[in-house]
């Protein structure tokens, strides 16, 4: 973010790098790990000082390894919410995705749909599974990636109201 050609206008508004460093905490973590790969110190930084946050770690390959893809996307976004439920001052959770379309609906309204499956029962499945997941998982249609993020919308859409799925 201090570098990338992505965020000049935000260092631009912002007046430099500095100010920025002072708004945005940055730590190391892997959202596929259990705990989210957070040391202890940073998971205490993060619940005492952070109001917003903004989730956007996924994978969409067409072609990622089910489990991993259903721990990263799925799980993931359950483990920063339950995480987010730990900050003192939160105010905001930003979940960013690609938009899911149910393929058997025909006419699809600007409402959410439940997703083919329980996403706990997913996750609790794909957590103990080392074969292949079954077709049941996956709905009867192709392209993965998307069917998770019908999981994780869910996800995101029964926790609360400062949890906003873009």
């Amino acid at each position: 973010m201090t570098v990338l050609q992505l965020f000049e206008k935000v260092r631009i508004m912002w007046g430099g790098v500095e100010p920025l460093k002072e708004k945005v905490a940055f730590v190391t973590g892997d959202v596929i790990e259990p705990d989210l790969g957070l040391s202890d110190a940073d998971r205490k930084m993060l619940a005492e000082e952070v109001d917003i946050i903004i989730h956007a770690a996924a994978t969409i390959r067409f072609d990622e390894e089910l489990k991993k893809a259903v721990l990263i996307n799925v799980r993931g976004t359950k483990l920063m919410l339950e995480l987010g439920k730990q900050f003192k001052k939160l105010r905001m959770f930003i979940h960013i995705s690609t938009a899911y379309c149910h393929l058997h609906e025909k006419l699809l309204e600007e409402k959410p749909y439940p997703p083919p499956a329980d996403p706990h029962h997913v996750i609790q499945t794909i957590e103990w599974m080392i074969k292949p997941m079954p077709p049941l998982i996956n709905g009867t249609k192709p392209h993965r990636p998307k069917i998770y993020e019908c999981y994780t919308t869910n996800k995101t859409r029964t926790t609360g109201s400062t949890v906003f799925s873009l």
